[in-house]
C-alpha cells in the first residue's frame, strides 16, 4: 500500500474549505477577514521568496491574501505551515519566512502553525534571538496542534465544518499506520457519521474524496465501505460516490471486459445508480445494458457520479460526455 499522502490532502483541503479551516483552527483571525472579498493563493511567490529551502521536508506552505473587515486597513497576508514531523529549529525557519515575506509585499504578515505531528510534547510558538550586545528580539507566532484539539474538534463537527473531518480522518490514519482493519473500522464510522448531518451532498463528496486520500486501505478493504453508502439509500436521496470508489469500480470494468464478461461491467454501473438513487427503471437498464465498449461505459460510469437525479442520467440517455 502506498504511504499516506498528508500533504497534498491539506493543500487540496486547504484551497477547498479556507474558511471554515479558519473558523475551527484559528478563529479569532478568521472573524477579522472579510470572506466577501476575493482571496488571493501566492504559492509560486512563496517558492521564490523561500528559494525552496524546504524541500523534502513533510509540511504544507500556503501565502494567502485576503482582505480585513476592517475598512481602516486594506489587506494582510497569510503564512500557513501544516507541519507533520519535528524539525530542528523549525520556529527559526518560520521567523525567517516571515521576516521574507514582511520585506518582500512590505504588509503584515500573521504566520499561522498547525502542527499535525504525533509528538505530544512539540509545539513552539516563538523564536528568540539573543545578540552580542544582549539585545533581545522575540517572534511569536499563533499555533494549533491537531492531537489537542478535543472538544473544539467535536463543537466543529457538531456545526458541520467539513474541516473537522479531514482532521478526524488525519489522526486516525496515525493512529492506525500498523492496523489496517482498524482503519476501515474508523473509517466506516465516520462516513456513517458524516451522512447523518445534514450536510450539502456536493460538500459531503468534496469530504470523501479528502477521508479516502488520507485513510488509504489496501483494495480487499477498499470495497467494503461501499456498503456503509448502500446502508444510507432508506435515509437519502442522493448518495455521492467517493474518488476512490470510483476508480476501484472503473478497474473493475476493465478487468470485467479483459475476462469477456461485459455484463459484470454493466452491472457495477447500475451498482451505483442503485447505491444513489434507489431502484432503477427498466429503460435505464436498458441503457446500460446496450453498452459493449469498455471505454463507454467507464464514461458512464463518471456520468452516474455527477448528475443530480435518475431522470437526468436517463434524459441524457449513454450518449459519452467528453
Amino acid at each position: 500500500m502506498h504511504p499516506i499522502q498528508f500533504d497534498g490532502a491539506w493543500k487540496s483541503a486547504l484551497e477547498e474549505f479556507f474558511e471554515p479551516f479558519m473558523d475551527l483552527c484559528f478563529p479569532s483571525i478568521g472573524k477579522t477577514i472579510d470572506w466577501a472579498q476575493p482571496i488571493e493563493w501566492l504559492d509560486t511567490e512563496l517558492q521564490k521568496i523561500t528559494h525552496n529551502a524546504d524541500q523534502g521536508l513533510q509540511h504544507v506552505d500556503k501565502l494567502i491574501k485576503v482582505a480585513f473587515k476592517d475598512q481602516s486597513q486594506s489587506r494582510f497576508l497569510i503564512h500557513l505551515e501544516i507541519q507533520n514531523q519535528r524539525e530542528v529549529n523549525f520556529e527559526n525557519r518560520i521567523y525567517l519566512y516571515n521576516y521574507r515575506i514582511r520585506v518582500c509585499y512590505e504588509e503584515n504578515v500573521f504566520s499561522l502553525v498547525v502542527y499535525g505531528d504525533t509528538d505530544p510534547d512539540w509545539q513552539p510558538s516563538k523564536y528568540k534571538e539573543v545578540r552580542r550586545n544582549k539585545n533581545k528580539s522575540t517572534f511569536e507566532f499563533a499555533t494549533v496542534k491537531l492531537s489537542k484539539l478535543g472538544r473544539r474538534l467535536t463543537v466543529a463537527r457538531n456545526k458541520g465544518n467539513p474541516v473537522a473531518w479531514v482532521i478526524d480522518a488525519h489522526l486516525a490514519a496515525q493512529k492506525t499506520m500498523n492496523n489496517l482493519l482498524e482503519r476501515y473500522q474508523l473509517k466506516s464510522e465516520m462516513i456513517r457519521d458524516l451522512f447523518q448531518r445534514g450536510i450539502p451532498v456536493e460538500k459531503v463528496s468534496k469530504i470523501l474524496c479528502l477521508i479516502d486520500w488520507l485513510m488509504t486501505l489496501p483494495e480487499d478493504l477498499t470495497r467494503r465501505p461501499n456498503t456503509e453508502l448502500q446502508a444510507q439509500q432508506k435515509t437519502n436521496t442522493m448518495i455521492p460516490i467517493s474518488s476512490f470508489e470510483l476508480a476501484v469500480l472503473e478497474q473493475g470494468i476493465e478487468q470485467g471486459f479483459e475476462k469477456g464478461n461485459r455484463k459484470k461491467a454493466q452491472e457495477d454501473v447500475l451498482d451505483v445508480l442503485e447505491t444513489r438513487f434507489g431502484e432503477v427503471s427498466d429503460l435505464v437498464r436498458e441503457q446500460v445494458q446496450s453498452l459493449t465498449d469498455a471505454i463507454e461505459l467507464k464514461r458512464l460510469l463518471r456520468r452516474t457520479v455527477l448528475v443530480s437525479d435518475l431522470n437526468s442520467f436517463s434524459a441524457e440517455s449513454v450518449v459519452p460526455v467528453s
